[in-house]
């Protein structure tokens, strides 16, 4: 990767997060003598996906189950520790195995940019808290002083910066949201046949493969007007995230029971619609 991306977009930190996907890059300087040749860690960059969410349930109404308490596509306590634990793992490597990291929060050792959605930055929030733990961070507020847990999450701000950049702006981390890919996107729907044949397949499946899990008049799909242009795959699309937000928080008790051929495809119309749109 060009170092002058790192210099556009990234500052000089030690340490820099982005929340989307999952990349680790070091860079090394060789030290030879005595015949041997050591590494030395300058630069560490982490991307990652935000923890487990709440389905989407603007697009999805009158899901059984327990209540989420939260809107749809938000953190869950479970994404909270999800991150919290992933920070503990950064914080045993980075500052207790390596010493790379202070051992208390420097903002000029650690830079965090997130897309502009409370799950991302949330995740961000929950990571940096389980890198400095209560006595290694600025207090602020009573809830630093508890240890991130799905039994008491952090829900709130934090004193950790975490930068980030509009929605419609910010072309490193989700170009998928600026306004001209969004027209390309649907212009794409219009008249790409691809997108006819994947919603000729699974339209008619939507009905019976709801009426399985939850029977006849149980669930209601509003999906926005873009996605009404192909409304099966969209359906199967917020459907099958339903699914998987249930497992990914925990809740195997309330995952319907469906037909393995109806699950797959689920699954293939779900990824055929996140393969094109991302």
């Amino acid at each position: 990767i060009s170092t002058s991306i790192f210099r556009r977009y990234l500052s000089p930190s030690r340490l820099s997060f982005v929340f989307f996907l999952l990349l680790a890059v070091a860079g090394k300087k060789e030290k030879r003598g005595s015949g041997m040749t050591f590494k030395k860690l300058h630069f560490v960059v982490e991307l990652a996906r935000h923890g487990a969410r709440t389905p989407r349930l603007e697009q999805l109404k009158g899901l059984p189950g327990r209540p989420w308490n939260l809107p749809g596509g938000f953190l869950t306590a479970v994404g909270e520790a999800q991150h919290a634990e992933i920070g503990r793992s950064v914080r045993q490597r980075f500052v207790e195995d390596l010493g790379f990291l202070s051992l208390n929060f420097n903002s000029t050792e650690v830079h965090a940019r997130s897309t502009m959605y409370a799950r991302t930055l949330m995740s961000a929030q929950a990571q940096l808290a389980g890198i400095y733990p209560p006595g290694s961070r600025p207090t602020l507020g009573e809830w630093q002083r508890r240890v991130i847990t799905p039994e008491s999450p952090v829900h709130s701000l934090s004193s950790f910066p975490v930068f980030s950049h509009p929605k419609s702006t910010d072309f490193l981390l989700m170009a998928g949201d600026a306004p001209c890919i969004q027209e390309w996107q649907k212009e794409d729907m219009r008249k790409c046949p691809v997108w006819a044949e994947a919603e000729r397949r699974i339209a008619p499946l939507m009905k019976p493969i709801v009426e399985e899990a939850y029977g006849p008049g149980v669930i209601r799909f509003a999906l926005k007007s873009a996605q009404k242009l192909s409304p099966g795959l969209f359906q199967a699309f917020h459907f099958h995230d339903a699914l998987i937000c249930m497992r990914t928080d925990g809740r195997e008790d309330e995952v319907p029971k469906i037909s393995q051929t109806y699950e797959e495809a689920l699954a293939v119309a779900s990824r055929f619609v996140f393969s094109r749109l991302y």
